[in-house]
């Protein structure tokens, strides 16, 4: 049985201020119907997004676009990455990191991206920044390279 193909993923942008709006779409913007039945999850972890998702999807002729949030750190290599972490007094006042989470550089990232994407736990992602800088910059001038047609 030949597997349908699947359009690119969706990667949206949140400020982790304000987590809800507005989205900065870096890689293929949802058309507005399909945004307006978009389910966003939060999981502790990839299995329980695949669980989630599938809840979701489940009984549904026209499933909708199923959205995964995950905190994001990027920088051009992991250990820099890690070297921004916030420690927990940095981030009391923000609102509580997922257990979703990803540390590392972009093609990393995008591998993820992918990843959930292929295996139809996740039509896109919203990606929350943990710290803006080098994240912010390197997801809107990196990631849309990754996802382009060849």
């Amino acid at each position: 049985m030949r597997r349908q193909s699947r359009p690119a993923p969706v990667v949206g942008l949140l400020d982790r201020r304000t987590a809800d709006h507005p989205v900065t779409w870096v890689v293929g913007a949802p058309d507005t119907g399909a945004l307006e039945h978009a389910v966003r999850i939060r999981a502790r972890d990839l299995r329980d997004a695949q669980r989630q998702s599938a809840r979701v999807r489940a009984g549904s002729s026209a499933p909708p676009l199923v959205l995964l949030d995950i905190d994001v750190l990027v920088d051009i290599s992991a250990d820099a990455a890690r070297g921004h972490l916030p420690d927990s007094s940095d981030i009391a006042d923000d609102p509580p990191i997922s257990s979703t989470s990803y540390v590392g550089t972009v093609t990393g990232l995008c591998g993820l991206i992918r990843d959930l994407h292929v295996l139809g736990i996740a039509d896109g992602v919203l990606l929350i920044p943990l710290r803006p800088d080098p994240t912010v910059d390197l997801v809107r001038s990196s990631l849309p390279l990754f996802f382009t047609p060849s």
